[in-house]
């Protein structure tokens, strides 16, 4: 969990610069432990666009494959790309069946997401 709060930080630039490369390698390190967050958390690395940071819908799209049936926030990220086709053909149904599945873990953004997607 260190790794991740470490990483989080210099992604933010919490009491830092933000370093997108250290970053990135120490959430590596938390993801080859197993750490579902640390997938998803470089999913985001490579989804959002931020300033400075590297750009590549493919790996995020692994990164939240990987970390989608633990971790509810990658579960629903995961839905929204099928549904929005962002990296990858648009598909509804397998998009919905992500987003449900973030739902009935209690994910408030996919429960936000169902009621207005009824």
């Amino acid at each position: 969990m260190r790794n991740e709060s470490v990483s989080l930080s210099l992604t933010r630039s919490v009491g830092r610069k933000q370093d997108f490369e250290l970053a990135e390698s120490w959430f590596r390190k938390a993801a080859q432990r197993g750490s579902a967050e640390a997938n998803y958390r470089l999913a985001l690395l490579f989804s959002e666009g931020r300033k400075g940071a590297p750009w590549d819908l493919e790996a995020a799209h692994r990164f939240l494959r990987e970390s989608a049936p633990i971790y509810p926030e990658a579960a629903y990220k995961l839905g929204r790309f099928y549904w929005d086709g962002i990296g990858v053909p648009e598909d509804r149904i397998k998009g919905r069946e992500w987003i449900e599945k973030a739902m009935a873990k209690g994910d408030s953004s996919a429960i936000d997401w169902i009621s207005s997607h009824k």
